[in-house]
């Protein structure tokens, strides 16, 4: 092919398309007079700002009840003991 021939060929097909685009393609629709369109404008919010928190109060454990604590006290009962049995007392 040579350049001439390749020259009228994409003549051709932008010929063939820009046709094709023209019939198809419905005429835009002419409005006389637009009709104005009705714009929506928020009313301004206030935001109050939220309050601070108190700060949190530290409450201390009480660690005085707690099981093999020293001021913990339970009565446990004693069975009583032969002092006979057990041998001699030696003095100081």
């Amino acid at each position: 092919m040579t350049k001439v021939n390749l020259l009228r060929f994409i003549l051709l097909a932008m010929f063939a398309s820009l046709t094709a685009c023209s019939t198809t393609q419905p005429p835009i629709p002419v409005m006389a007079n637009p009709q104005p369109t009705a714009v929506y404008v928020p009313e301004p919010v206030i935001v109050a700002p939220a309050p601070t928190p108190a700060p949190p109060i530290y409450v201390a454990p009480d660690y005085t009840t707690l099981e093999g604590h020293s001021s913990y006290t339970t009565p446990v009962p004693v069975e009583p003991v032969e002092v006979q049995e057990m041998g001699p007392v030696i003095g100081e």
